[in-house]
Formats: C-alpha cells, structure tokens, sequence
C-alpha cells in the first residue's frame, strides 16, 4: 500500500482528505513485455529480454546459457537495465517488474546520518 498525500488544487475534489491510498495487489505476476519495458525505460532489445527474463525468475548464467551468450554480456546489459529503470539491487528491478514497489529515486534512500 502507497499513501500519497494530496496537496493544492486535489483538496478541491477530496474534500478533507489528506492523502490517497493506493493498493497494489501482490501476487505471482508476469512481467511487462519486451515491447512495453522497452518504451517504459528506453532500453534495448537486448536489455528488455534480459528484463524480461529476470521477471520470470531466470537467473543470468541461465539467461547467458539459453541466448548463447556470454554470462559477462548479460552482466553488463543487467548493470545498464538497473541504471536505467533507477533500481540499485536486482532485488529492486524484480519488485518493480511485478509491480509490488515504485522506482525509487535518490531522495527515497534514508542515510544513517540522516537519523542522528
């Protein structure tokens, strides 16, 4: 569940509310297609199948092995698909190809400092 807090001009159509809750269902879902990753994060052919891949739970050596592919090759289109879909961890790639966490973006991350 997201909650997004309304400000300005939305307190006109939700009269007294403070936020808007968004609820996600989360299940087994099947990522995006190729087609569709591919206008979303501006990646290429190859980076979108290798996203695509990983939302079906593929592994990359998996990957590499089935496209006939080096597993380096696939690393490195990996490192650009997280760069471009603003995800840090393959874990946060995964979450935001099943639809069960927003891409984050710098502000999001709490520092240590920060808290002190």
């Amino acid at each position: 569940m997201h909650l997004l807090p309304l400000r300005r001009a939305a307190h006109d159509i939700f009269n007294s509310a403070a936020c808007i809750a968004l609820v996600t269902p989360v299940g087994k879902l099947n990522p995006p297609a190729e087609a569709l990753l591919s206008g979303l994060f501006d990646l290429t052919q190859a980076e979108a199948r290798i996203a695509h891949a990983l939302g079906f739970g593929r592994t990359p050596r998996s990957i590499a092995k089935d496209l006939g592919i080096s597993y380096e090759t696939v690393r490195n289109h990996l490192k650009t698909v997280l760069a471009k879909t603003g995800s840090h961890r393959q874990a946060d790639l995964l979450g935001l190809l099943a639809g069960t966490s927003p891409p984050r973006s710098e502000s999001d991350h709490i520092r240590p400092e920060s808290l002190a």
